[in-house]
């Protein structure tokens, strides 16, 4: 098979809940790249980077797809994920180890899908993309990109992920839930796209892929006052 450029995907979330669609539309290209992007990048999108990251290994396709997360502003850039959620997760065997970035204008040409974790920051981030459009090249139809992360859940009915950061321990544990409810979804969406066979009842697969994924992660920032920002605005004071 013939060398493509890499499909990208990217999860977006700025606000406090986040949402993903049931279906992707695919460029046709054969590799493909996933962001999952919040404001802060601490919390919800580098749990979102980290689940996909394990579910990928154990599927056996781990160098197939390149896993990444950002956060929409940069308050927290160079630190490392939420303790409470890099706890949560560890209890369930899934490391949180990716360091918080903004997102970048290039990731809309770099990422083929940018999966956002609630509708407002899925809205503040369309915002920011036509705004920075109107300053340099960016892709047509990189907004078709932006997409919500629930929208891929099975066992879950919920339509955006909650921010845990303000609760107790039970609010990481349900968005681990939806995580991994996405994320399997999200995984045999893909590999159905790229005409690969997924048994989602074995542990590991046998067949060879030719394709490369990236994912990509990004999460939501919260202001010095504790308070999420999430109007387009203020993403365009630091990045765009």
């Amino acid at each position: 098979m013939a060398e493509t450029e890499p499909f990208s995907v990217l999860f977006v979330c700025l606000g406090t809940l986040s949402r993903f669609p049931k279906s992707i539309s695919y460029s046709g290209s054969s590799d493909f790249s996933l962001a999952d992007l919040l404001s802060g990048n601490i919390c919800r999108s580098p749990a979102a980077e980290a689940v996909f990251t394990d579910l990928v290994r154990k599927r056996g396709a781990e160098s197939k797809f390149k896993i990444d997360s950002a956060g929409t502003i940069g308050f927290h850039e160079g630190n490392s994920a939420d303790p409470r959620m890099r706890a949560a997760a560890k209890r369930r065997g899934i490391d949180v180890t990716s360091i918080s970035r903004p997102i970048r204008p290039s990731d809309f040409r770099e990422f083929d899908l940018i999966l956002a974790m609630d509708m407002r920051n899925r809205e503040d981030i369309l915002s920011a993309y036509g705004r920075r459009r109107s300053k340099e090249p960016l892709p047509e139809d990189a907004s078709k990109k932006v997409k919500l992360m629930c929208s891929f859940c099975k066992k879950h009915n919920e339509a955006e992920v909650p921010d845990p950061y303000y609760g107790g321990p039970q609010g990481f544990e349900k968005v681990l839930d939806l995580l991994e409810d996405a994320c399997e979804s999200l995984f045999d969406s893909i590999m159905a796209e790229k005409n690969d066979v997924v048994e989602t009842d074995k542990a590991a697969y046998s067949m060879e892929y030719e394709d490369t994924v990236t994912l990509y992660f990004p999460l939501v920032n919260e202001t010095k006052s504790g308070s999420l920002k999430a109007s387009p605005s203020y993403i365009s004071e630091y990045e765009f």
